[in-house]
């Protein structure tokens, strides 16, 4: 038995980085213009400061989608891992 470590975007961990470790990575949305991204996966920082800017709206933030969460403790449990989640807190959001 092995541990999963899961984090959301908020951790500002790539997913480059979450990949070669093994890490499970839930990206929160942001919604801009009408559109919705995947943080760190459709869109970077920079590119969504530059977005931001261009539109001269307020962006909406989402948390992770409760069966995006689910899904990933259930495939680590039919792996047979523990699994430790490391999420953004409600009073930082």
């Amino acid at each position: 038995m092995s541990v999963k470590i899961i984090v959301d975007s908020a951790s500002d961990i790539k997913v480059s980085f979450a990949e070669q470790q093994n890490i499970g990575f839930a990206p929160l949305r942001t919604i801009l213009a009408g559109t919705e991204y995947r943080d760190g996966i459709d869109i970077v920082p920079d590119e969504f400061f530059e977005k931001l800017e261009a539109n001269k709206e307020v962006a909406r933030t989402s948390q992770v989608n409760v069966s995006e969460f689910a899904a990933m403790f259930e495939e680590a449990v039919r792996a047979g891992d523990d699994v430790i989640v490391i999420t953004i807190s409600s009073g930082l959001s």
